[in-house]
């Protein structure tokens, strides 16, 4: 069975577009696998295309794809988009001492804004939901602050609101140790971590395996390494918050692995 969907994020200056595609692998016998996941790296192309936005504009862009082996004893793994309750929330919302929110500016410790930590409502409206996560167990509190839209709160990501997890390493230069590049940093503020869809589509637990197809976009691939080997390293976890072994791909240059589009 294969199942294929698309998520598209638009974040500052890159564009991440989450594409993914499972193909689950028949066996003759049940395999049996441990429940927490594990992964190995199997692939990775790149691919340069054009689309056409809702207002007519054409925009060139690219994306890596990334694809890994897993396997997983239970079968929890994935993360639907409209999973977005406890514990799979975006964020969670750490409050003052007297539980009002935190708003930029209440504080010299806080760090500059930037949209990783800070969360500015669309329209006015009331947040009473705040969940705190206290040193590895599950605790909410209510509140009742009115947001207008120009309020700034503070933020802190929540880690399980993702499964898949990537980070880059760059060589700068020959013969050089590979280094991170930190796309959470100034001037980026993201990441490549995201959301496959839930695989096991069965209504009790069973093991499963196979390959995931993981698709990164951006419009600033080639400007940021153009010749530099790169090296993905990564990771996913499950519904339960198991964590997968870390695995790496090959050391590989863009126009190496690059592929006629699909789109």
């Amino acid at each position: 069975m294969q199942i294929s969907n698309k998520y598209k994020r638009f974040l500052g200056i890159a564009i991440l577009s989450i594409a993914s595609s499972i193909l689950f692998y028949g066996c003759p016998t049940i395999p049996e696998f441990p429940v927490q996941p594990s992964v190995k790296y199997d692939d990775v192309s790149f691919e340069i295309f054009t689309y056409t936005t809702e207002t007519g504009v054409q925009i060139t862009s690219e994306k890596i794809n990334l694809t890994l082996y897993f396997e997983d004893g239970d079968g929890d793994l994935g993360l639907n988009l409209d999973e977005t309750n406890p514990p799979f929330n975006e964020f969670n919302i750490p409050l003052q001492p007297d539980n009002s929110l935190i708003r930029i500016g209440d504080s010299d410790t806080l760090p500059a804004y930037n949209p990783i930590n800070y969360y500015i409502p669309a329209t006015s409206d009331s947040l009473v939901y705040s969940y705190i996560r206290y040193e590895g167990t599950d605790s909410a509190q209510y509140i009742n602050e009115r947001l207008d839209a120009n309020d700034t709160i503070y933020v802190i990501p929540n880690p399980r609101s993702k499964n898949i997890f990537i980070d880059f390493y760059y060589q700068p230069t020959n013969n050089s140790d590979f280094v991170l590049f930190d796309f959470n940093a100034a001037p980026y503020y993201q990441n490549f971590n995201g959301r496959f869809p839930r695989l096991n589509t069965e209504e009790y637990e069973r093991p499963i395996n196979g390959t995931l197809t993981y698709s990164l976009e951006s419009v600033i691939f080639q400007i940021l390494f153009r010749q530099q080997p790169i090296i993905l390293e990564f990771y996913i976890t499950d519904r339960a918050g198991n964590k997968s072994n870390v695995a790496r791909t090959e050391p590989f240059i863009l126009s190496e692995v690059q592929i006629e589009s699909t789109e």
